[in-house]
């Protein structure tokens, strides 16, 4: 499924999960499309569009930005919401956009973005058109090496797990690259095995790369957590 055969100006398939590690750029570029927008201007934006962050978004600012929602547009026939990160959101904050997806208006188109679906309530997921962009070409994981890597998981073979990743978890763009990359294929399989409990584990400690923190650390700390949850 290509991405754009979603959209066109003033039209989009919504709800719309974009499941992508560059969500945020997704999500931008289908707006342009929405609005009919052809500027490379990184700062663009449209009145009749309500933009959100889900690192950053308190349940307060949701509420208000759905009743901005439901206000009628300013310039066009249509209202865009999206909200970048969605995985970051707590189960409030996902429960309180919940009744907005189940009951949707004609006028409203809602994109969300996130680097994997396992982070938000099912009963979202099932509401949503889900988009999965494939991961990128130059990615430095080889095919076979992430199969290893997963199936390792899968069957919870701790020592092998720890060999073929320790090349990885050395380097931070590289260990962000593979848990991108294992979350992208637990979620194309449908979370199998194991991998129904790690994957919130991993999801969790991808949003502490940035943070001066070994990768190792916090991928056996993911593992630990894993075990016992």
């Amino acid at each position: 499924m290509d991405l754009l055969s979603l959209v066109k100006p003033g039209f989009a398939a919504s709800p719309l999960l974009l499941e992508s590690e560059q969500s945020p750029k997704l999500i931008e570029k289908m707006a342009k499309k929405i609005f009919d927008r052809t500027e490379d201007s990184k700062s663009f934006a449209h009145p009749d569009w309500i933009q959100l962050d889900g690192d950053k978004i308190k349940l307060e600012d949701l509420r208000e930005s759905l009743i901005e929602l439901r206000r009628c547009p300013f310039e066009k026939s249509f209202r865009l919401l999206s909200i970048e990160n969605f995985e970051a959101c707590n189960i409030q904050i996902q429960n309180a956009l919940l009744k907005t997806l189940e009951e949707p208006l004609a006028h409203w188109i809602i994109l969300l973005g996130v680097i994997s679906s396992h982070g938000i309530l099912s009963t979202i997921r099932s509401r949503c058109l889900v988009y999965r962009e494939a991961r990128q070409s130059n990615a430095p994981i080889e095919l076979n090496n992430l199969s290893f890597i997963f199936e390792a998981v899968l069957q919870g073979d701790e020592l092998r797990i720890h060999e073929l990743t320790d090349a990885y978890l050395k380097n931070r763009d590289e260990a962000r690259k593979l848990l991108i990359a294992l979350l992208h294929k637990a979620s194309q399989l449908g979370y199998p095995g194991h991998w129904s409990k790690f994957a919130p584990q991993l999801l969790e400690s991808l949003k502490f790369l940035d943070r001066n923190i070994n990768p190792r650390s916090l991928w056996d700390q993911a593992w630990t957590r894993s075990m016992v949850s």
